[in-house]
């Protein structure tokens, strides 16, 4: 808990600030896996976050575009760090439970991921529902476009959040 307290408190900062160099830095410390892929956050708003993924060897499918799985990647990186900038991961517990996607063109540039909550969807609602429920299910929609401004994929990913102090291990 130590380092999501950490954690917490640098995407706070960020926030504030909307400084993200320090932040991916260590997020690629603690998330290793996306370190080669090089998603960084551009943008930490109040009801968005921007992530990019670059145009690059590491990111090619056969044909070189970018591909399926790093786009899922992107989609669901973006759409978990909106919820961990509003629920503190000290706090709250979050793990993707589906990813859908649905891809409209191939990604032959670099690409922009955008997410923000559903329709209907806000963070009181979801604290709410966290005081009174085990579990909480939310979808989270993620659009990436190129260079051009061309939808490429949305990413619709759900996530179930849980208190701490509800969780149990088997």
């Amino acid at each position: 808990m130590k380092n999501a307290a950490f954690l917490s408190r640098i995407l706070s900062r960020a926030k504030e600030s909307n400084k993200t160099g320090k932040l991916n830095w260590i997020l690629w410390k603690v998330i290793p896996f996306n370190k080669p892929h090089g998603i960084k956050i551009l943008s930490l708003e109040e009801d968005s976050v921007t992530t990019y993924i670059p145009y690059k060897k590491k990111n090619f499918n056969h044909l070189k575009g970018i591909h399926a799985c790093a786009i899922c990647t992107a989609g669901e990186f973006a759409a978990g760090m909106l919820l961990i900038s509003h629920l503190p991961i000290d706090k709250y517990r979050l793990i993707m439970s589906e990813l859908k996607t649905e891809y409209h063109l191939q990604g032959r540039s670099a690409l922009t991921a955008v997410s923000r909550f559903a329709e209907g969807v806000t963070i009181d609602k979801l604290k709410k529902q966290l005081d009174s429920e085990d579990k909480v299910l939310t979808d989270m929609v993620t659009e990436l476009s190129d260079s051009k401004n061309e939808l490429i994929a949305t990413v619709t990913t759900t996530w179930q959040l849980k208190n701490w102090e509800k969780v149990t291990l088997k």
